[in-house]
């Protein structure tokens, strides 16, 4: 036993000696990130697919934008700053997601307000009449209007509300009644009403909510609830419903989250939680119908509360919906609504950890969602991309079978008229962090030698894998194949073989994410197909170092997978998968050796080096009734290596051959052990 130690010592070395390794370059799939606990998401897009805010960075608060899903920007894309600027604020973001509005702090002191286009080209809104400080707050839904507020020198630097758009710029909505100050808070779909609060000059200059029409260019009092200041800080896409909220009670301790109507031309008040003290109401639907903010909660000692209202159910926070529909949030606390879209059915609040959340309470009309659900944006992007990964599973398949099964064509050369079948297996673990789990493959072969150096041969096998994903998600794929390959000499010692591939099979994924405190599950099946060529040059036996024969190898490898669509059931964000494919190249060089030990026994060793060039195609779908998401890098190329040793031993019958392997590709390391019984006759 000793002996056969040394003398595989001596096979590997000898073989080392002539190939350096190429380093193992090891890559996250979804370009692991870590998330900021400092981020503030201030309003999402109509879809729910985008948001915006502001996180603090080494070089101050920068505004961003996250593209829900996309792991390589999960950060948030930071957004630039104009010449002088020194940190930024994003506050609002158009239905679409294209236009980002808000402000940016000057080195020299003051704010500008700025807009963001889609190419993430920042423009300076500039001010009113040469005044030094200016900032956005809303862009109206289709992109054309930013409203915010800006200081006007010929008004002693008081702020103002504006209005701005491309063909006029920036423009003063004045105040109310001359008051002193005015400020523009939201403004509806088409720029043409908006709201904020004035200072009133009839009410001895108390705030009061306003509503600002082009058709009358003037400001109209809102009104208060029965105290002396009121705010508004929405208005519905028609811009016919307005919310806010206004002082209440005796001296105005109180505040009160208010509706008003076009309709009623008064304010109605929203209440509390349980007989809390105070609420606000935040933002409101395109819809008019639904309005977020926060409250005060009387049942838990006045501690803030996220809420929603519909008018079917007035009140109700967003801990006590999220429980009806079966979603424990493990002790944390929706504190505030911050934004809503469209319809109201997807809600951006904050934890009282400072997380920012999803919460979506309706449930889409395809009914793939099972349950409600918060989601939070760490967790729920890592199950994506891993889902995403597992959508290579055709080139592992072939991976495995050409570099495996396969991968030592000269060790099934036969003569003229031989002929020989064979039964084999490979068996791998990946030990990745990626995600870990089993693949192997089983197969049988009947091969021919023709004469003049040329045999062929034909396989055909099963082949399977089981994966782990992060919270406790999992993929099974099943997949059937077929190899033919034939070998021919070119000249004395360097032989050509051309191997073929193709292959058959399902993928079935399970996706686990967080929901709440608890583990989610949404389910798929999608049907996958491989072809794969593959070209190698072996220089047999063309050297040898103290006995053992050492084969350089040279093999070019072509493949390509394709995917098809389907559909998530189960879980609270089901997600719809487009069709995929992607092609994949592969060049390997490396050597293998040989040592007979012995008549009937001969030690094995291989080792290479390669180097793979994917489509790298973004994988693309959408989470149902959200948004939608593109994930690049799903099959990351790159430097990899492999080695392995083993042994053939001659039973008199056919010749039994197992091997041990290793690799450190792009994705994942991997170990593996293949065996064989092969018979010529």
């Amino acid at each position: 036993m000793k002996n056969i130690f040394f003398k595989y010592a001596r096979l590997l070395a000898s073989t080392a000696i002539i190939v350096n390794a190429a380093p193992a370059l090891l890559i996250a799939a979804d370009g692991t990130v870590e998330f900021p606990a400092t981020r503030t998401v201030s309003a999402i897009s109509a879809d729910g697919s985008t948001w915006v805010g502001f996180q603090g960075t080494p070089n101050g608060n920068r505004a961003f934008r996250l593209l829900l899903a996309i792991p390589p920007t999960a950060t948030g894309t930071q957004l630039p700053v104009i010449n002088g600027g020194v940190a930024s604020f994003a506050s609002s973001i158009s239905d679409d997601g294209t236009v980002i509005v808000g402000r940016v702090a000057l080195n020299g002191g003051g704010r500008r307000a700025v807009l963001w286009d889609n190419s993430f080209n920042v423009i300076d809104l500039g001010t009113l009449n040469g005044g030094n400080d200016s900032i956005a707050v809303a862009v109206s839904g289709d992109g054309r209007t930013v409203v915010g507020n800006a200081a006007d020198p010929q008004f002693n630097q008081q702020m103002r509300a504006f209005r701005w758009r491309r063909a006029t710029g920036m423009e003063s909505l004045g105040t109310l009644n001359n008051g002193d100050a005015s400020f523009a808070t939201g403004v509806n779909f088409d720029g043409k009403v908006v709201v904020g609060y004035s200072n009133d000059g009839n009410e001895n200059n108390n705030l009061r909510a306003f509503r600002w029409t082009e058709a009358s260019n003037q400001m109209v009092s809102l009104g208060t609830l029965g105290g002396s200041t009121s705010r508004a800080s929405g208005v519905s896409g028609d811009g016919k419903v307005v919310v806010g909220y206004s002082s209440f009670g005796p001296r105005d301790i109180f505040d009160r989250a208010f509706r008003w109507t076009e309709a009623s031309n008064q304010m109605e008040s929203l209440g509390t939680l349980n007989n809390g003290d105070n609420s606000r109401a935040n933002a409101i639907s395109s819809d008019g119908k639904v309005i977020v903010g926060r409250s005060e909660d009387g049942s838990a000692n006045n501690a803030d509360r996220a809420f929603r209202w519909i008018e079917a159910q007035g009140m109700r926070s967003l801990d006590s919906l999220l429980a009806d529909s079966g979603v424990d949030l493990g002790g944390i606390h929706m504190s505030n609504a911050n934004s809503t879209n469209r319809d109201g059915t997807i809600i951006v609040a904050t934890g009282d950890n400072t997380r920012s959340y999803i919460v979506r309470l309706s449930l889409p009309q395809s009914q793939n969602a099972t349950s409600a659900g918060v989601m939070d944006e760490e967790n729920f992007q890592s199950s994506l991309s891993q889902a995403a990964a597992t959508l290579t599973f055709g080139h592992r398949m072939s991976d495995l079978t050409l570099n495996g099964a396969h991968g030592k064509p000269m060790r099934s050369v036969l003569e003229d008229g031989q002929n020989s079948i064979w039964a084999g297996g490979d068996l791998a673990r990946l030990l990745g962090d990626d995600y870990s789990g089993f693949r192997g493959l089983g197969e049988i072969g009947f091969g021919h030698g023709f004469g003049d150096g040329v045999s062929a041969q034909v396989s055909i096998g099963g082949f399977g894998e089981e994966t782990s994903l992060d919270t406790g998600g999992e993929a099974s794929g099943r997949m059937l194949y077929i190899v033919p390959e034939v070998g021919f000499d070119l000249r004395d010692n360097l032989r050509m073989t051309l191997t073929g591939l193709y292959g058959r099979g399902t993928l079935d994924t399970r996706r686990g994410y967080l929901n709440g405190a608890n583990t989610d599950f949404s389910e798929g099946k999608s049907d996958v197909a491989t072809v794969s060529a593959r070209l190698r040059l072996d220089w047999v036996d063309a050297f040898t170092l103290q006995d053992t024969k050492i084969t350089p190898f040279l093999s070019y490898a072509i493949s390509r997978s394709e995917q098809s669509a389907y559909t998530e059931t189960g879980g609270a964000f089901p997600a719809e998968w487009n069709a995929y494919s992607d092609n994949t190249h592969v060049v390997r060089t490396g050597l293998d050796a040989t040592y007979d030990l012995d008549e009937r026994t001969t030690l094995l060793g291989h080792i290479e080096a390669s180097y793979g060039v994917s489509g790298d195609p973004p994988v693309t779908g959408k989470t149902i009734g959200l948004s939608s998401f593109s994930i690049d890098n799903a099959n990351s190329g790159g430097f990899g290596t492999q080695a392995g040793i083993g042994a053939e031993y001659d039973t008199g019958h056919g010749v039994a051959s197992f091997m041990v392997n290793g690799s450190l590709g792009a994705n994942n390391p991997v170990a593996w052990v293949a065996a064989s019984y092969r018979v010529r006759f």
